[in-house]
């Protein structure tokens, strides 16, 4: 393979294997014509997993990864809930890998939430926050628009969510 698909694929690999220590290692494709079958290896395990019997979550961050490893360098990429499926510790492996390769390859990782824990992971960035209302001519407003930055570090983000900034019934 290529270096820079080989970089991508090893990205991955190291992303779901802090993810899902104890049930990840390795993961291969094989080719037949047109079509490709994905073999997920477990620790312990000689024989690897169809993709059809993983757990939704970890298919969910798989394909997360592969989105964003995907776009060009300088690229911009969407994902609508990332945090559905996955436990808290790898919604932060998640956010924390899309901010490695958000940073080394100058890309704009835009992510849309509900998640009370997946906002607090953005405590100490809370001007990469942004919260919708369809009624405002804006739509988006950053966070520290809304409140004063200072009054932000007091807080959890997550904690704030529904109560200082959420408008539930705009949308």
């Amino acid at each position: 393979s290529s270096k820079p698909l080989r970089e991508r694929y090893e990205f991955i690999i190291d992303v779901l294997q802090e993810a899902f220590p104890h049930f990840f290692d390795d993961l291969d494709f094989e080719s037949a014509g047109m079509n490709t079958v994905i073999r997920i290896y477990c620790p312990n395990r000689p024989d690897p997993l169809p993709v059809h019997l993983m757990p939704h979550g970890f298919l969910t961050i798989m394909l997360h990864l592969i989105a964003v490893c995907s776009i060009p360098d300088g690229g911009i990429v969407g994902i609508d809930e990332p945090e559905n499926g996955l436990h808290p510790y790898a919604i932060h492996v998640l956010m924390e890998a899309c901010r490695q390769r958000a940073t080394e390859h100058n890309l704009t990782v835009l992510l849309t939430t509900h998640s009370t824990s997946m906002l607090n992971d953005f405590r100490e960035e809370a001007y990469q926050v942004y919260v919708m209302d369809l009624n405002e001519p804006k739509q988006l407003t950053p966070l520290t628009e809304l409140r004063h930055p200072e009054w932000l570090r007091y807080f959890a983000l997550g904690d704030l969510y529904g109560k200082e900034f959420a408008r539930m019934g705009d949308y």
